[in-house]
């Protein structure tokens, strides 16, 4: 049952980016935590699913300010730009925010603070997830351009990631 919890990439792997003091570390697996779904309650990880990468983007209180940087971040063109990227937001107070939230991008309730607390209550945070579930990077910070600079460290671009599905379909074809 316990099989894996300490499993780690460790910062050197490939596609390990940047780490944040007392975030999750590039590597290492999402930390867990308990967030509100109606009347029951989902583990964090069941936000992390399919072949995309993950931007969580968690911050205590949204504001005007946060809301506008995201929109700036989340345009269309960036959308198509990263189309293995899906983007959800963790926040404490959704209630205002919810019809405001860019076009594909997800807004999480957290009004327990249970993923606050196990980022050391960070005011704000980044933490990009691989498909697999381990950290790519992580920031304290909403820092748009560390995400840009890690896809393109990793030659990751909207035609690299269609020809890696368009081949992956055809091995299934293939081999069936």
């Amino acid at each position: 049952m316990l099989a894996g919890l300490m499993q780690s990439y460790g910062a050197d792997a490939a596609l390990s980016g940047l780490s944040a003091a007392g975030l999750p570390q590039a590597g290492s697996r999402l930390p867990h935590a308990w967030l509100p779904s109606g009347q029951a309650q989902r583990p964090l990880a069941s936000l992390i699913h399919g072949t995309r990468f993950t931007l969580l983007l968690v911050i205590n209180r949204l504001d005007e300010q946060s809301l506008s940087a995201l929109g700036q971040f989340w345009n269309a063109s960036n959308r198509s730009r990263f189309p293995f990227l899906q983007l959800t937001v963790i926040a404490r107070e959704t209630a205002l925010w919810q019809d405001r939230m860019p076009a594909g991008c997800d807004l999480i309730d957290d009004r327990l603070g249970s993923l606050f607390n196990a980022l050391n209550e960070y005011r704000e945070a980044m933490i990009l997830v691989r498909p697999d579930g381990f950290c790519a990077l992580s920031s304290k910070s909403w820092s748009f351009d560390d995400i840009v600079r890690y896809f393109a460290n990793c030659h990751f671009d909207a035609q690299s990631a269609i020809s890696a599905v368009s081949t992956q379909e055809e091995k299934l074809l293939y081999a069936a």
